[in-house]
């Protein structure tokens, strides 16, 4: 992805931009949570829409960024009419934080847009505009979750890198777990340090979400060295569907279903993963979201 300049050479403008993203001083920036899959149809929105939504109703602050543009249907799954996306965004005319949108269910949203080819393929120009954008929006949120495309597009690829951690949405279907191993191999060469987690989505009856999340575990212990953290499954449950049906999320709509609790178990988990940040205060850190997709960009 080196296409702001060869590596071992002054950088260009476009190098200049992105490595000085990062000069900037502590502020209370969110901690960033990239939900990503191998292969389409895992639940990975659903899951991510819920888990903004839990967290909004238990205090948090949530910025949720739609990242499968061009074909992005996460707005429908938090009630929100996308009358802006972030086609308007690239194009110069709106801001990142001008194109959020709020859920009636607590997270910003900003929609992917949808049935724009051109948004599946960005420029190195139109990644910096949305890094540049990204501090004015995230700044004093708490969280900020993106919904990746599913696959290892570079496009993907460079959102994830992007992330504080990546979680992998996978489900008992043998190509899902395949597809789920390929992701995180090309993640793990190009940052072996990255903090992986697991969740595996459509459970179908007790402790089968360990034995997915083994079989994915011992072929990465096996190829490429690498511990992934598990933290949970989402029971097979007939409200998930229904919820998506009437564009409310499980957790508000049926919060008493096996999929809800499961949610929050998984919620409680993640929370636990939140580092301190500068001088021990939480959420304070010199960098977010944008300057490390502007790093990312730089390869």
């Amino acid at each position: 992805l080196g296409f702001l300049g060869p590596r071992g050479k002054k950088p260009g403008l476009l190098g200049r931009l992105a490595l000085s993203a990062s000069r900037t001083a502590p502020a209370k920036l969110p901690w960033t949570l990239a939900v990503a899959s191998g292969k389409g149809g895992t639940g990975k929105t659903v899951l991510a829409s819920n888990l903004a939504t839990q967290l909004c109703m238990d205090g948090f602050k949530v910025a949720f960024f739609d990242a499968d543009l061009g074909v992005a249907n996460a707005h429908l799954l938090l009630g929100v009419q996308a009358h802006r996306s972030i086609a308007q965004v690239l194009g110069g005319k709106i801001s990142l934080k001008e194109a959020a949108l709020p859920s009636p269910f607590g997270p910003w949203i900003v929609p992917g847009g949808s049935g724009i080819s051109d948004l599946a393929s960005l420029s190195a120009h139109e990644f910096l505009r949305l890094a540049r954008d990204f501090r004015a929006w995230e700044e004093g949120m708490d969280f900020l979750i993106l919904d990746c495309a599913a696959g290892i597009s570079v496009q993907t690829i460079l959102f994830l890198q992007a992330a504080d951690d990546l979680l992998v949405v996978t489900n008992p279907d043998f190509t899902a777990m395949t597809d789920a191993y390929a992701l995180i191999k090309v993640l793990h060469l190009r940052d072996p340090g990255m903090r992986v987690h697991v969740v595996v989505n459509r459970v179908r009856y007790q402790g089968q979400e360990r034995e997915v999340f083994e079989r994915i575990q011992s072929v990465c212990s096996r190829f490429l060295g690498k511990e992934l953290d598990f933290l949970g499954g989402l029971p097979d449950d007939d409200e998930v569907p229904r919820s998506v049906g009437a564009r409310v999320p499980f957790v508000v709509g049926a919060p008493r279903s096996g999929a809800a609790r499961s949610l929050r178990r998984i919620k409680e988990r993640i929370l636990d993963l939140r580092p301190a940040g500068a001088g021990g205060e939480p959420g304070l850190r010199p960098e977010g979201y944008g300057e490390r997709l502007a790093r990312a960009l730089r390869g």
